[in-house]
């Protein structure tokens, strides 16, 4: 064997590692080529230098590991052996690198080179292999024991990456959680997804993690053994724990989900598990990097550190525990690269290399100069840096450093005259250095402009037609000269109406008539006018009301749900899809139940007749409400669980909910108090959402910000602007349960099994509705949409009943839908 080769056999496999290019000519030396010990012994390789001659001819000897075994060998730059892919082999082969492929491997210091010992309890190989002297540690691992964990770690660039494995190390760090919040701690077995017909959380818990903070994760994945075959189709999601250090499982209840899980998913459709004991790719989970490096990019993060992994999803596969053999319990494997151990980058002297001043006006288009460009350098050859800007009002090119005005957010002179910038310089060998610069916002002259809410008056905009001169029509004009000094008044457009020029409040005039039948929505225009002369426009619509509210219901229809196929034995939540003419109707509890098929959306005809299924279980267990935007079609999803959040769905360029190009996003209601969203609305007057939370009856109205974006309140990196109030004293509903009229402009609440609210939206009692006759069990959502009988001229408020709960009944399936009839209005 030359030093540019080596030959191995594995169980009469005959792996050859000759065909990658080699020298002419021949090496000598004294050594006889060694060979690889049969599998169940382990693995050596070698090389050798002295008086014995060997030639290799790659068109003779061919080594084809790529084509079966997917291992590509390469030699790195000092002479080093990189066989790249052994992980992947590993796993083909039916081994692992933790404890069945390597029993004792001890590097010893010989000269240039190192010798290397293999030995095995049961029969011992000696074989001296040539490996550069840059390769610093090699772990030792053993089969005559079970092993947990192994690192092998290179520090030499012709190395293999660091590894690092290790298994769940104690009962009690693989876990199931129940549907119910239950744990279950020494399990003979891992039901991944379902327990027969038990939706379940696994909870799997890592200790030890011996990867340092800011390590590069390349790989990482999640080797399961089959406890039993199980081919049915199955759907997992994996997530993790997204904290510094992962505390031990506990017996209280929801201890699995409940944990915050970090953004970073991976979703898994495994392949059939045919052999009980069997451990390759298809009880392997797939790539969980990104997981994993959101963990260890964690400021907290330190080696040793213990990491969890939250698995959820439908179908089943069952895997070993701890509990069942600690030998094949869950086996976590990484590899990673940790950063150059060269000079780090760093900001020159100066840090600026515009010597122009740091300034910029406060009106200054995109595109526009700060007199900045950030300079920063890596000593080491070869080395490149680029920079990013901590402020999206600001853009700065990569690689110049240049800083420039964003076409993002608003700078502002009377508040902020100054801003602090942050420069991250990063260097492509993964140093990182950061520096500061101070930029001076000037004043411009700014003209009068409407507030982001140009009506400050959150009551409906309505008036009735017979209304006296001087009532409020719900209208408070809002604007605002930033310049100091500067005053603004108001005039508005339509003489039937007056407006206070200080105020902006408007009401109706003495002038002109009101006639809700020719003319049921005014449009308004508002000028403000700055003392600067400035001048800006807002247009505001204001509904003529003919009619008092809706005074009575009637009972038209039911439909019972759970005749559907597949049925809906619990309809949680219900909304009208105007561009479908369509109901669409969730429900959450349909996951825990036995019929359960994957789907807990139903589309139906408004007369009850099933058009289709759909389903969130991608990102959503338990939708157990369900709103609609019909300006853009998306929907909004409620759900209780796991993290407590609302999900938008987006159906993309196709329009289609359920497709491929679907994009959904999420923001957390426990981050502003609700720790049980049950029901959702949208507002399109106000283009606001509306939470209903079930544990304490309030009702959170949710404001997207500046940006546009429902993403959360400042605290989980969004801008949303969220009130709140209390729905307690308008009953104790099972569940909460809340729908929008844009007609009435009102919100419609469940107070009981006999009556509905409707209020504003803000909260003030308006009136009640009679339900009684429906004799609902538990009703649980509400959605106004076109009557059944008569779409055209008449509405009617839909109303869902989970009739008896699953939790005491998992087999039950009564759900119904309730069509009222609004006996008073005309469309």
């Amino acid at each position: 064997m030359t030093e540019f080769g080596i030959d191995a056999w594995i169980k009469g496999d005959g792996l050859n590692i000759d065909n990658w290019a080699q020298p002419s000519g021949s090496a000598s030396g004294s050594e006889t080529p060694r060979v690889l010990s049969e599998l169940g012994d382990g693995l050596a390789a070698e090389t050798g230098k002295g008086n014995q001659t060997t030639s290799f001819d790659p068109a003779t000897n061919p080594l084809d590991l790529v084509s079966e075994h997917q291992i590509t060998p390469a030699w790195g730059n000092e002479g080093g052996l990189k066989p790249t892919g052994l992980t992947e082999a590993a796993a083909r082969l039916g081994i692992h690198l933790d404890s069945t492929l390597l029993d004792r491997l001890a590097a010893k210091a010989s000269g240039l080179w190192h010798n290397v010992e293999k030995g095995h309890a049961d029969s011992f190989l000696t074989s001296t292999t040539t490996i550069p002297e840059a390769v610093a540690d090699v772990g030792t691992v053993s089969t005559r024991a079970a092993v947990t964990t192994s690192s092998l770690l290179a520090a030499s660039s012709s190395a293999i990456d660091p590894i690092f494995e290790t298994r769940v190390a104690t009962a009690g760090d693989d876990v199931e959680e129940k549907g119910s919040g239950s744990i279950s701690t020494n399990i003979n077995d891992l039901e991944l997804g379902y327990d027969s017909s038990t939706r379940q959380t696994v909870g799997i818990r890592f200790t030890g993690i011996d990867i340092p903070q800011g390590a590069i994760i390349t790989s990482a994945y999640i080797q399961f053994q089959a406890n039993e075959v199980k081919t049915g189709a199955t759907s997992l999601l994996i997530k993790g724990e997204d904290t510094d250090d992962a505390s031990a499982f506990t017996s209280v209840s929801f201890n699995v989900s409940s944990r915050a899980a970090t953004d970073a998913s991976a979703a898994w459709t495994p392949d059939p598990w045919t052999t009980v004991g069997a451990h390759g790719l298809a009880e392997r989970s797939p790539d969980l990097s990104a997981i994993v490096q959101e963990i260890v990019n964690r400021s907290g993060w330190a080696a040793l550190n213990d990491m969890a992994f939250m698995v959820t999803g439908t179908g089943t596969r069952t895997a070993d525990s701890y509990e069942y053999n600690p030998a094949s319990a869950p086996l976590l494997h990484i590899e990673y690269l940790l950063p150059g151990s060269g000079n780090p980058v760093a900001f020159n002297t100066p840090a600026d290399a515009n010597a122009a001043a740091n300034q910029i006006a406060e009106l200054a288009a995109a595109g526009a100069p700060t007199g900045i460009t950030a300079s920063a350098t890596d000593p080491d050859a070869g080395s490149t840096v680029t920079y990013s800007i901590n402020d999206s009002r600001f853009a700065i090119n990569s690689s110049s450093g240049v800083i420039t005005r964003s076409a993002t957010g608003t700078l502002d002179f009377e508040t902020q005259p100054s801003i602090n910038l942050t420069v991250t310089a990063t260097s492509s060998d993964g140093s990182t250095a950061n520096q500061a610069f101070s930029l001076a916002v000037l004043n411009s002259p700014e003209p009068v402009a409407f507030n982001s809410s140009p009506d400050a008056n959150p009551a409906a905009n309505q008036i009735g037609q017979n209304a006296a001169a001087g009532t409020a029509i719900g209208i408070t004009a809002s604007a605002k000269d930033p310049d100091a000094g500067s005053t603004v008044t108001y005039t508005i457009d339509d003489t039937r109406f007056a407006i206070n020029a200080s105020t902006g409040v408007i009401t109706r005039s003495s002038t002109g008539t009101l006639n809700a039948a020719s003319e049921p929505s005014i449009a308004l225009t508002v000028t403000a006018t700055s003392s600067d002369g400035s001048t800006d426009t807002h247009a505001f619509n204001v509904n003529v009301m003919a009619n008092q509210l809706p005074t009575s219901l009637t009972l038209a229809h039911t439909i019972p749900t759970s005749l559907w196929s597949p049925p809906s034995p619990d309809p949680t939540d219900i909304v009208y899809i105007s561009h479908l003419g369509t109901l669409l109707v969730a429900d959450s509890e349909v996951d825990e139940m036995s019929i359960f098929t994957g789907k807990n959306l139903y589309q139906t005809t408004l007369s009850g007749n099933l058009v289709g299924t759909l389903t969130t279980v991608s990102f959503s267990d338990e939708p157990a409400g369900i709103a609609y935007n019909p300006a853009n079609h998306h929907l909004f999803f409620a759900d209780d669980t796991g993290t407590k959040s609302v999900y938008e769905l987006n159906p993309g360029k196709d329009g289609l909910y359920n497709t491929s190009d679907d994009i959904v996003t999420s923001f957390r209601t426990s981050a502003f108090g609700s720790t049980d969203p049950e029901s959702i609305a949208y507002d399109t007057k106000r283009g606001v959402l509306y939470v209903a939370d079930g544990s304490t009856q309030t009702i959170y109205t949710v404001a997207p910000g500046q940006n546009g974006k429902f993403d959360g309140v400042a605290s989980t990196g969004g801008d949303d602007i969220v009130t709140s109030f209390s729905a307690r004293a308008l009953g104790t509903p099972s569940d909460e349960s809340i729908a929008y009229d844009p007609v009435n402009d009102l919100l419609y609440i469940i107070q009981s099994r006999n009556s509905v609210a409707m209020v504003t939206t803000t909260g003030e009692l308006l009136g009640t509705l009679d339900i009684s006759s429906a004799n609902l069990k538990k009703p649980a959502g509400l959605a106004l949409a076109p009557s059944s009988d008569d779409p055209s001229h008449h509405m009617s408020l839909y109303i869902v009943d989970r009739g008896v709960d699953n939790d005491s009944n998992p087999t039950e399936n009564d759900g119904n839908i309730y069509e009222f009839h609004f006996n008073d209005w005309l469309v």
